[in-house]
């Protein structure tokens, strides 16, 4: 469940007036993500990666991020949790991003050079159900610190790993293993979208929070 976030809220008036001007209105990232990777199904994608490159479609991986949205659903995760994903630049992590969104969870991304100690606070604070990694990237061991990062994130109940998943974890294709659903979730556009953490230069990493109207504006 999502942390107990102290939200700024916004004044009468002024959410009138973005009503009004159109700048807030019923969409969700995740409607306007659907419906946006629907109209440009056919459109090349590539990702360079001397790892794991990529060629192939954005229907293609819509499809995928669909398969996302559906394995967290079926792990009974949805709007008004957190995700988070710490991927290196390979298709999985774009799939992901948009998956969570279409599941209604809010994204939490994470910088893909963050050790065990900022990835353990981020997923503590921020009362992230779900997290899904990679199992390592060029000298990264991600998996080497998992233990101790799931022993600090009390809420945190599914790991997920693009590569062979140690105990207690899935793996990425077990994820996205499931049908896509027929339909996007019941999203308030109120609610958190998206958890931008900060570097953390001068205290601890701070978590700025986009609501779906926020980042939609």
């Amino acid at each position: 469940m999502m942390a107990d976030w102290k939200l700024r809220t916004t004044a009468p008036e002024l959410a009138a007036r973005y009503k009004a001007e159109g700048s807030w209105t019923d969409e969700t990232l995740a409607s306007v993500l659907d419906r946006t990777l629907r109209a440009n199904a056919d459109l090349a994608l590539r990702v360079w990666s001397d790892q794991r490159p990529f060629v192939g479609s954005v229907g293609r991986v819509h499809e995928l991020a669909r398969r996302v949205a559906a394995g967290l659903r079926a792990s009974g995760i949805g709007p008004g949790d957190v995700v988070a994903f710490q991927i290196p630049s390979w298709v999985e992590a774009a799939a992901t991003f948009w998956g969570i969104a279409q599941s209604g969870a809010a994204i939490l991304p994470i910088v893909h050079f963050y050790g065990p100690r900022e990835v353990g606070f981020i997923l503590r604070q921020s009362g992230a159900r779900a997290f899904v990694t990679a199992d390592r990237f060029r000298s990264l061991d991600y998996l080497a610190s998992l233990e101790g990062v799931r022993a600090e994130a009390r809420e945190l109940e599914l790991v997920v790993t693009i590569g062979a998943p140690p105990e207690g974890a899935i793996g990425f294709d077990a994820l996205t293993d499931h049908a896509p659903e027929g339909r996007l979730p019941e999203i308030d556009p109120a609610a958190p979208a998206v958890i931008a953490y900060t570097s953390g230069t001068t205290a601890e990493p701070k978590g700025v929070v986009h609501t779906h109207h926020s980042i939609l504006a």
